[in-house]
């Protein structure tokens, strides 16, 4: 069997059909957690570093270490003290709503007199049961309050809850600008005791007893500002801004799960190398760092880190904050690749072909990211038959909101956070001060709205209308910096994207021709082509073959540390 046939089974074992819920179609969407989606995601990172160290004339691999009185620390906090949902207060208007009910469905109590409805509270027949309805309420407050002062619920697994809080970081020689973040989390007590005993962030020999218990995490925030002291510190040295690239990625040692970063720094300037090592050790004053030039596997390293399989507590992969992350630094490759275009109708040749290097004096090839082609061929609206009309509609009502923003801002900057409030704020003020609807507004601000689906939600300026509002702004910088024409620039993404579904579609149609004259026609096998709803299981030998190469590639090939990572098998729960 062909090379495209037998690949065309390797794909995500855990696949999801969601639905879009502006369109209503569906969509193939991967985990992102099974060994296939790893090794597809460690490997795109792999070609891209590899593909930038080949057009640079240096890369260097930096690893940044902290020491045990600067790492980021954390507590795990018990809850102890259970609180309900809907707690019976002693106040009088709780008791007059129980008191009111109690007497609507007593039936010896009047209600009417002839007919006629009658004040049950003022009615001096009622005043016995009154009283004993008011006794019964406060015996049942008291008995429920007695209650929940000795309640202890029952759980059907060992975890508990506990609160994960950082605790912000003080110093008198680092200006440390922590902020507290606090996580919910169910662990058992018993795999808190073991992270504890493990961390050791009390450092060795015990030199910060008062960081006993306590727990490490990683902040990328540390990164950042390293990258600003870093470049600073090149430009006092050089005289000017070099073009450096970088990849940063951060992790847990598997023995205490100390964290640290590691980078690769990608330029082509002889005075950035002469001055690098120097530049990085004066950058970081948390602990130690190492500064070295980077062979030839020290992108798969890199990038293996990640996506490798390390037996890391749920409190180090399911929290926002302390879950390992890693970064490609702006418009990453992006310029080796532009270079190569030398007119702009080699863009659709260009994007549409595999991109070529070589490693280690094999030649390579990967397709272009998403990044490159929505910088070439920036788009509005998806691709379908009325790309060309949709798009210009769009491009209308932009300039609509550009010319309204000039004349009624003149002395702002026309930046994408002061368009989305001045769009939220002249909306509002349409609507509340001069009795303008939906249907009423300027058309280039229907169309705006109706675009970026903000009709509903345009009174509030969340962060997600202002998300939405931003978007289309920052995608028409990247359409006027083609300097091209609208109608020429519009009909290379229509050429493009029609070329690649032309190209998908006779791949598909020959992988499935193939497997058909090998395997024999199924509805199973045909709907593997197709995004059905719900997705079908279906069990090949295929699949099951590259389940198990993918899992021991991932399991035993790319883990590091891999004796050091199976003892940290306890903590998974």
């Amino acid at each position: 069997m062909s090379d495209k046939v037998r690949n065309f089974f390797n794909r995500c074992e855990h696949p999801r059909i969601i639905k879009n819920k502006y369109t209503g179609e569906p969509v193939y969407v991967e985990c992102g957690v099974c060994p296939h989606c790893l090794i597809s995601r460690s490997d795109a990172k792999r070609n891209l570093c590899d593909y930038e160290k080949w057009n640079r004339k240096y890369c260097y691999f930096v690893t940044l270490t902290y020491n045990s009185q600067y790492v980021p620390k954390m507590t795990l906090v018990p809850i102890e003290d259970y609180e309900f949902d809907y707690p019976i207060g002693e106040n009088w208007p709780c008791v007059r709503s129980q008191l009111h009910t109690r007497m609507k469905l007593d039936p010896r109590v009047k209600k009417d007199d002839s007919g006629q409805l009658v004040n049950m509270f003022a009615c001096k027949v009622n005043y016995p049961y009154i009283d004993e309805h008011l006794k019964a309420i406060y015996a049942s407050n008291a008995t429920a309050a007695e209650f929940r002062k000795n309640y202890k619920p029952g759980f059907l697994s060992p975890a508990r809850p506990y609160i994960l809080r950082t605790i912000p970081r003080i110093s008198k020689l680092q200006k440390f600008n922590d902020i507290q973040r606090e996580e919910l989390v169910w662990i058992s007590p018993e795999t808190v005791e073991k992270l504890k005993k493990k961390c050791k962030c009390e450092g060795n020999n015990n030199a910060f007893p008062q960081f006993k218990g306590l727990l490490k995490y990683v902040n990328y925030r540390d990164y950042q500002l390293f990258a600003k002291r870093f470049r600073k510190y090149l430009f006092t040295k050089i005289g000017s801004y070099e073009k450096i690239s970088s990849y940063v990625v951060s992790e847990y040692s598997p023995k205490t799960f100390r964290p640290h970063f590691h980078i690769l720094f990608f330029f082509d300037s002889d005075e950035v190398a002469k001055n690098i090592r120097q530049a990085v050790f004066q950058s970081w004053k948390l602990g130690r760092v190492d500064t070295q030039l980077a062979r030839d596997s020290a992108g798969s390293y890199v990038s293996g880190y990640l996506n490798s399989v390390v037996s890391l507590p749920g409190i180090f992969t399911d929290v926002s904050f302390t879950k390992n992350k890693s970064r490609f630094s702006k418009l990453f490759g992006y310029e080796s690749f532009r270079k190569t275009v030398e007119v702009p109708g080699q863009a659709v040749e260009r994007l549409s072909e595999r991109i070529r290097f070589v490693r280690n004096g094999k030649s390579c090839e990967f397709t272009p990211p998403l990044s490159y082609i929505s910088r070439l061929l920036p788009r509005f609206v998806p691709y379908s038959s009325n790309f060309a009309v949709e798009t210009r509609t769009v491009l209308r009502s932009i300039r609509g909101v550009l010319q309204l923003f000039r004349r009624n801002e003149p002395f702002k900057e026309e930046t994408p956070t002061n368009l989305s409030e001045f769009i939220h704020c002249y909306i509002v003020t349409l609507y509340e001060k001069h009795g303008y609807c939906y249907a009423t507004l300027p058309e280039c601000l229907r169309v705006f709205l109706a675009y970026t689906r903000t009709e509903k939600e345009i009174h509030y300026f969340t962060n997600s209308l202002k998300n939405k509002l931003t978007r289309p702004f920052y995608i028409y910088k990247r359409f006027l910096a083609c300097g091209l024409s609208d109608d020429y620039l519009i009909s290379l993404c229509d050429e493009y994207m029609s070329r690649q579904r032309s190209l998908s579609l006779s791949k598909q149609l020959s992988i499935q021709q193939e497997m058909f004259e090998r395997e024999g026609y199924s509805d199973d096998l045909l709907s593997l082509f197709y995004i059905n709803k719900p997705q079908k299981k279906f069990n090949n030998r295929y699949f099951q073959e590259w389940k198990d190469k993918n899992y021991y590639e991932v399991h035993y090939i790319r883990v590091k540390h891999k004796k050091l990572n199976d003892e940290n098998n306890v903590f998974l729960e």
